[in-house]
């Protein structure tokens, strides 16, 4: 598992759920989604790289709103979400993935559930 084989593997599901969303790799999470300050420094990666992929309510929802996911190749990520009817965000962990397999049917989930809820 990779970098490129995780934005292929998200890319190609969100593609096939028609969602409107971005993907894509970045050398550092984005600040949002960075929990790298809560590791020990023997649990930071020695690569900081991964896929960033941003998931938008469609237009027409009641609260516009995003879901956010940090995906490195280490398999320890983290995720968000975002409503204009939030008056909090918080950043969670992803439970670790080992493969492409696993962590799809984590973000479907959770993109299932946000979407329920817009």
């Amino acid at each position: 598992m990779n970098n490129e084989s995780i934005l292929t593997a998200v890319s190609e599901w969100a593609t096939s759920k028609g969602l409107d969303y971005d993907a894509a790799i970045l050398s550092a999470p984005p600040a949002l989604l960075d929990l790298r300050t809560l590791l020990s420094p023997g649990e930071l990666p020695p690569d900081s790289s991964g896929v960033c992929l941003t998931v938008r309510t469609p237009s027409g929802a009641e609260f516009a709103g995003q879901l956010g996911f940090w995906l490195p190749a280490t398999g320890r990520g983290s995720w968000t979400s975002l409503s204009e009817s939030d008056s909090e965000i918080g950043t969670s962990w992803i439970p670790e993935f080992h493969d492409e397999r696993e962590l799809i049917t984590f973000v479907n989930a959770q993109v299932e559930d946000f979407l329920a809820a817009v």
